[in-house]
């Protein structure tokens, strides 16, 4: 396999300002586990939230999953609709952080990025529509378009 590096995704976790009037906003990641949270899965297993502690040093926590869904946009409808937080990447809950249909919450142990690549096989010679899929992303990333 090939991979180009085409940009990150910056996570945060976030809840409504519903959710956060009714049930208070955490201090440190421990204060999770009191709350309602909505975890996505993959492979019948649950994704861990990823944290950065202040030295730097990445942190998995597995959050107690009071809803479990193995879809972002489901995470996200739940999360508007005050059902607990989440974790999810920046270009997905920007608009409502602007809006102030969520919060951020725990911000002083956000800063993940994970990268965002786009893989192909390699082989002698790359087919034309993947050339032109690849160059495209390359391009709209390059451009910002893909932060």
């Amino acid at each position: 396999m090939v991979a180009r590096r085409l940009t990150v995704q910056k996570l945060i976790i976030c809840a409504s300002p519903d959710y956060l009037h009714s049930n208070g906003e955490p201090i440190i990641i421990d204060e999770l586990s009191q709350h309602r949270c909505i975890v996505g899965f993959r492979r019948s297993q649950p994704v861990s939230w990823l944290f950065k502690e202040k030295n730097g040093e990445v942190k998995r926590y597995t959050p107690p999953a009071t809803y479990e869904f193995a879809d972002g946009d489901a995470i996200l409808a739940a999360t508007l609709g005050g059902c607990g937080f989440s974790q999810l990447p920046l270009w997905m809950v920007g608009k409502y952080l602007k809006s102030g249909e969520l919060q951020e919450v725990l911000s002083g142990y956000s800063g993940i990025e994970i990268p965002i690549s786009a893989l192909w096989p390699k082989n002698r010679q790359l087919l034309p529509k993947i050339r032109h899929v690849v160059d495209t992303l390359v391009d709209m990333a390059e451009n910002g378009l893909l932060d």
